[in-house]
């Protein structure tokens, strides 16, 4: 019987598989290519006691890709709702002015830096520390500054902040999944 995504069964049989090859069948394919990605290079010793099936740790490639399915759903919402949006144009930065939307501006765009250094570094372990950032990020705006009018006090009061907000949404959408692609990891949990 195989629990919660990352949680241990009620009871956990000894494996005589190698690591690696135990992990894939426990996690699945992808998480372990998500940990593996996230390993620093001469840090192997850590990677078996992360991979060890029943080891109890949580899946970290799980919150990336919920980051992309929520900024996609956000974006689905919006035009099911119909929401009344108005093209932000060149105030878009304007319009993100709360905090926690100026962290998650901040981070977008380093995108292709952080694949062009971890390429140059020999350092793929960059990659999902940064993904793991922006999901971050996401969610802190998703609560404090949704783009939705169900958000409560905190929902966009005119259609450019909407727009805006939508804009934003799909930035980050766009960003997890390119980044995604680039680790091999897919942007949701259903296809492992």
């Amino acid at each position: 019987m195989i629990g919660e995504r990352g949680s241990p069964p009620a009871r956990v049989a000894r494996s005589r598989q190698p690591t690696v090859a135990a992990a894939v069948a426990w996690y699945g394919v992808h998480p372990v290519r998500y940990g593996l990605a996230r390993t620093s290079p001469g840090r192997v010793a850590q990677l078996g006691r992360l991979l060890a099936p029943g080891a109890g740790h949580h899946d970290p490639l799980y919150p990336v890709q919920q980051a992309h399915t929520s900024a996609a759903a956000t974006l689905r919402w919006a035009t099911e709702l119909d929401l009344p949006t108005a093209d932000p144009g060149e105030r878009t930065g304007d319009l993100l002015c709360a905090r926690c939307e100026r962290a998650l501006l901040g981070l977008l765009p380093w995108l292709p830096v952080r694949v062009a250094s971890a390429a140059r570094r020999n350092r793929p372990d960059e990659m999902p520390g940064y993904l793991e950032a922006v999901s971050a990020a996401w969610l802190a705006v998703r609560q404090q500054a949704p783009a939705l009018p169900f958000g409560g006090r905190a929902a966009p009061a005119d259609p450019a902040t909407a727009g805006a907000r939508l804009v934003l949404a799909d930035a980050v959408r766009a960003v997890i999944a390119a980044g995604l692609a680039i680790i091999g990891a897919p942007v949701c949990g259903w296809d492992d």
